[in-house]
């Protein structure tokens, strides 16, 4: 038979109660209400997200340190310089890896015996945690054995705080940073410091924290009030913020922000995104069309004709084809079709598609103008 390795603490009431500390950020936040794993797992709903998220090279590998500001120039061939991107954009697809959006994890502190021979036999209580190699972290057994002889499994934050003592998680500390105290969080979201906030509580949070849930969920909300969704878009974070606004039915913000950076696909996918999740039975055939155009290999294709067009000529500008206008035409219709049966913003919407109408208009007048001459 085999014995784990089991260690045992003893552990003071005092420090014990701190795990149990106060919120201090509101307690009035969205949560999902049901489990969101499956949805968000779903291949569909992944290739949603991520189309959405576009990437933007320039700011996945921008520079986040001024130790070295010096750029690396290279002579390329169009082959060579095609290999390259094709490389940086695989790349940039491992570096938007999403947070996964979990179920909050309920504390099960299930009750193996109550010994009463151990009764006050100590004022304290002991912590005994399997410290075996190999085993997940999940798989581990941390139990508690109370002054009062009862032998229990841990709570998730002692498990937690057990699991960061004996196999620490880089950049993440024992108390809670303390930019996520209320005025210092509230400073930093003023300051529209979100993908800091956000990837701070990536490395301090598992995704089934409740603390997770508050601060991912007000940082979304903050962003959606203040139409901030440029600085998380071509991040990590776009996909779940997008999940989350879907989720709550709270998407005209980012779709009237989608329309006026001509974003007009991920429009439709975002739209779609909500019927998925709310099981709003419409028609989505659209999606097979957008499929040709937001692919990945699409995308690389469409990054290197850009760059070789404007190798070629700096005042030349890359206009929409005329099968772009066509499927331009198509999200236009399936758009206004949402915002007549679902949207909050009824009137800000309508105006915003009138206005991008016209110019879409103007823009198909004059691509025919060249054609006929």
């Amino acid at each position: 038979m085999n014995f784990r390795q089991i260690s045992g603490r003893i552990v003071q009431k005092s420090w014990l109660q701190h795990l149990h500390h106060k919120s201090t950020l509101s307690a009035n936040y969205l949560n999902y209400g049901k489990d969101p794993a499956p949805l968000f797992f779903s291949p569909d709903i992944q290739s949603l997200m991520f189309s959405m998220t576009r990437i933007e090279l320039e700011k996945v590998f921008r520079r986040r340190t001024v130790n070295d500001t010096n750029p690396t120039y290279k002579f390329l061939t169009n082959k060579q310089l095609e290999n390259e991107i094709r490389k940086k954009f695989n790349e940039a697809k491992n570096l938007l890896q999403m947070p996964p959006i979990l179920k909050l994890k309920e504390d099960n502190c299930k009750t193996i015996s109550t010994d009463k021979a151990l009764s006050k036999f100590s004022p304290h209580t002991f912590v005994f945690t399997d410290v075996s190699f190999g085993l997940k972290h999940d798989d581990r057994s941390i139990v508690t054995r109370d002054s009062d002889g009862t032998l229990k499994e841990a709570s998730n934050e002692l498990r937690k705080r057990m699991l960061q003592t004996y196999f620490p998680t880089e950049n993440r500390s024992f108390r809670e940073p303390k930019m996520f105290e209320i005025d210092n969080f509230k400073r930093l979201l003023a300051e529209h410091k979100y993908e800091f906030l956000l990837d701070r509580a990536c490395c301090q949070y598992e995704p089934y924290e409740k603390r997770f849930h508050e601060i991912t969920s007000q940082v979304y909300t903050h962003v959606n009030d203040n139409f901030q969704f440029q600085l998380l878009r071509s991040t990590r974070h776009f996909g779940p913020m997008s999940f989350f606004l879907a989720w709550h039915k709270n998407i005209d913000d980012l779709l009237l922000d989608m329309i006026r950076n001509d974003y007009l696909g991920n429009a439709v996918e975002l739209i779609c995104l909500m019927y998925k999740l709310n099981a709003i039975n419409e028609s989505m055939n659209i999606l097979n069309e957008l499929k040709l155009k937001h692919d990945f290999e699409a995308q690389i294709q469409s990054t290197v004709s850009a760059i070789l067009s404007r190798e070629q000529s700096i005042i030349k500008k890359v206009e929409k084809t005329s099968d772009d206008l066509k499927i331009d035409e198509l999200c236009f219709e399936f758009i206004q079709d949402y915002v007549t049966k679902y949207s909050n913003k009824k009137p800000q919407l309508e105006i915003t598609l009138q206005t991008y109408k016209e110019w879409h208009n103007e823009l198909k007048s004059i691509q025919q103008g060249f054609q006929t001459n």
